[in-house]
C-alpha cells in the first residue's frame, strides 16, 4: 500500500550488483530513499510552480539518483515504519502531501523554506525522521559514507533501457510517463539485440 514498487526492485537490483562485484550480502533501506524522492518530488513542484506531477510512483533509475545526492543506510537502521507498524501503508501519508501540495498551488505559495519542512513534517510522522549518522559494524557512517565505503559500487555505471518504436533505436530520450517527472534519459534498444547480449553476456 505504497506504491513504490519502483524502488523494492531499484533496490533490490543494486543489492544484487554490490553482492556481485564486492561479495556482500546488504539489505538496504528502500524507505529512505522513498522519503528523499518525496523531498526532490517537492523541490521540484515549487520550481515549477505546481507543473511537476505528484504521485507516488516513480522509475528504478531513482533509486540511483537518490543515492548519488543522499546516499543510502541499511534496512535496520530506517525501516521507514514507526513502533509497532507491521506493514508500510503510505495512503494517509501521501493523502496529506498531495492536499498539502495543492493547497499551496492553489494559494500561490512557492516558498521553498516554507513548504519543505512540512513535507518533512508529514513524512516524519508517518516514516520517522531518517538518520544522519548511525552505527555500522561498530563503525560511525553517514548515508554518503555508506553508500562510498561499504556499498562502494560506480553507480554511473548503470543506464536506463526501454524499448519502444516511437523513437528510433540506438538513441537517447525522455521516456514519457507520468512517474519519470525529472524527464530522465532512457536509451531507446532493440528488445531482441537487447535480450541477446544478456545471453551473451552470462554465457
Amino acid at each position: 500500500a505504497t506504491g513504490t514498487c519502483w524502488c523494492f526492485c531499484g533496490t533490490s537490483f543494486l543489492e544484487s550488483e554490490i553482492e556481485r562485484i564486492n561479495h556482500k550480502k546488504l539489505k538496504l533501506s528502500e524507505m529512505h530513499t522513498v522519503y528523499y524522492e518525496y523531498i526532490e518530488r517537492a523541490l521540484d513542484f515549487i520550481k515549477t510552480h505546481g507543473a511537476t506531477y505528484i504521485g507516488e510512483g516513480s522509475q528504478s533509475s531513482a533509486v540511483v539518483r537518490i543515492w548519488k545526492k543522499y546516499g543510502c543506510v541499511p534496512e535496520d537502521t530506517y525501516t521507514g515504519k514507526l513502533n509497532g507498524q507491521k506493514h508500510h501503508d503510505h495512503t494517509n501519508m501521501f493523502a496529506e502531501i498531495d492536499s498539502y501540495l495543492k493547497f499551496c498551488k492553489a494559494n500561490n505559495i512557492w516558498s521553498e523554506e516554507m513548504i519543505i519542512p512540512n513535507i518533512k513534517a508529514i513524512l516524519n510522522h508517518f516514516m520517522g525522521v531518517p538518520p544522519t549518522e548511525f552505527s555500522y559494524n561498530n563503525k560511525n557512517y553517514t548515508p554518503k559514507q555508506f553508500l562510498n565505503e561499504v556499498v562502494s559500487i560506480n553507480l554511473d555505471d548503470y543506464i536506463d533501457f526501454m524499448s519502444l518504436k516511437k523513437y528510433d533505436f540506438n538513441t537517447w530520450n525522455v521516456y514519457e510517463v507520468p512517474d519519470n517527472w525529472w524527464f530522465g534519459k532512457f536509451f531507446n534498444i532493440n528488445a531482441d539485440n537487447f535480450i541477446n547480449s544478456i545471453k551473451k553476456a552470462i554465457k
